[in-house]
């Protein structure tokens, strides 16, 4: 059987759905909202003043921006990601760096007194140029200036610690 909540119950069923017991019907239901909440995102992107220029330019606050446009929910790591990639696929910049868990858990070890907590400070209050400021300090006290370093120290984390 596939596993729901009563709340996911009423909502199916609220939304038009026949049977709240029929997988099918959660699996269609569910893809639609994801598909919405989707279509919520990419249009507040689309509609940001000048995105591609201050994307281009390396601008932190489109991180803050994005990440702060869904209510209650903090899409500080979405937000990264999505500038990130972005900058690297269509304009090959290297201007933005990725917060995930992966990273939240292995930066205090290369950052001495860096604690999660901070980093997790930063998330919550959407500080995403404290937080690329500790890891550009990184890069720079190890002399790292090499093409895409923010990325490969990302690709570098995610392979030793995930």
């Amino acid at each position: 059987m596939f596993p729901m909540s009563t709340r996911g119950a009423e909502l199916c069923v609220s939304q038009g759905h026949k049977d709240e017991s029929d997988p099918e019907e959660w699996v269609n239901y569910y893809c639609s909202l994801a598909d919405f909440l989707w279509k919520k995102k990419i249009n507040f992107i689309v509609g940001i003043n000048d995105f591609d220029e201050r994307l281009r330019q390396g601008d932190p606050a489109l991180v803050t921006l994005i990440a702060k446009n869904n209510g209650n929910i903090n899409l500080f790591s979405f937000a990264s990601k999505y500038c990130t990639f972005h900058a690297v696929d269509v304009y090959g910049l290297d201007d933005y760096v990725i917060y995930d868990r992966v990273v939240k858990d292995a930066l205090p070890k290369y950052v001495a007194g860096l604690k999660k907590t901070t980093i997790e400070a930063w998330r919550q209050s959407y500080d995403y140029i404290a937080y690329k400021k500790c890891i550009d300090d990184l890069l720079d006290a190890n002399g790292i200036n090499i093409p895409f370093r923010h990325r490969k120290l990302d690709h570098y984390l995610w392979n030793t610690y995930r």
